[in-house]
């Protein structure tokens, strides 16, 4: 999942989110717009995972404690909803053990939007991408990490659709890229393939080197081929 938090802030949006309509992937579970007032939720879920990935012994992603209540991290999470239309997918009232819980997010940046400027390569050419600039599953309980299983794939879905809706020829993506490269294998069976650059090293607000990949979706073969020389 792409993380926010070792980043500079973000520009201004380059332009405004797009509509979007309800979609159900899957019984009892619904993908919407995420209104602002969930910002909470998404920082919550952040602290969630740090503590789920310390228990798998990973410490290098996010480092080992919560951040979501600091000041520099609300910044980054206002960052999310000014410069991306934000999904979010939980379950439906009617659910019956846990009604209407948020199961994850996913920000899709508005066209052109580069998150971290200095750090990912622009686009070349003018060309236009989208980039996700979160996403997350819920692991706060065991019960509610089961139930949002599967849900970053239909969160992605969504993302390739609003990123074809826009006719943009590329969605990307960036993620953790240690601890073995797992996380850029689980987007890679998602249909994404790395930049042909290699990751980008960034310093981890002093602690350690941390590992970026960028990876892409094309919609646009010949496109591609003429950009990337594939």
């Amino acid at each position: 999942m792409t993380d926010t938090s070792e980043h500079p802030v973000r520009p201004a949006a380059l332009s405004a989110p797009s509509t979007y309509i309800p979609v159900t992937p899957s019984p009892n579970i619904i993908i919407t717009l995420a209104p602002p007032n969930t910002l909470p939720t998404l920082g919550a879920l952040f602290d969630a995972s740090i503590t789920w990935l310390n228990s798998i012994g990973i410490t290098t992603q996010w480092g080992t404690t919560a951040r979501s209540k600091t000041p520099e991290f609300q910044e980054r999470l206002e960052a999310i909803y000014a410069n991306a239309m934000v999904l979010q997918a939980r379950t439906s009232t009617d659910h019956p053990t846990h009604p209407d819980t948020i199961l994850g997010f996913i920000g899709i940046g508005n066209t052109g939007y580069n998150p971290y400027p200095g750090i990912v390569p622009d686009m070349p050419d003018g060309t236009d991408a989208v980039h996700i600039t979160v996403l997350i599953r819920n692991r706060e309980t065991p019960e509610i990490s089961a139930l949002s299983k599967g849900v970053g794939r239909a969160l992605v879905e969504e993302a390739k659709k609003e990123t074809k809706r826009r006719g943009v020829p590329c969605l990307r993506v960036d993620c953790y890229g240690g601890a073995d490269g797992t996380l850029v294998k689980v987007y890679e069976s998602m249909g994404f393939k790395r930049n042909p650059l290699e990751p980008v090293i960034i310093k981890n607000h002093g602690r350690e080197d941390w590992e970026m990949q960028v990876l892409e979706m094309w919609f646009d073969e010949e496109l591609k081929k003429r950009i990337r020389g594939e």
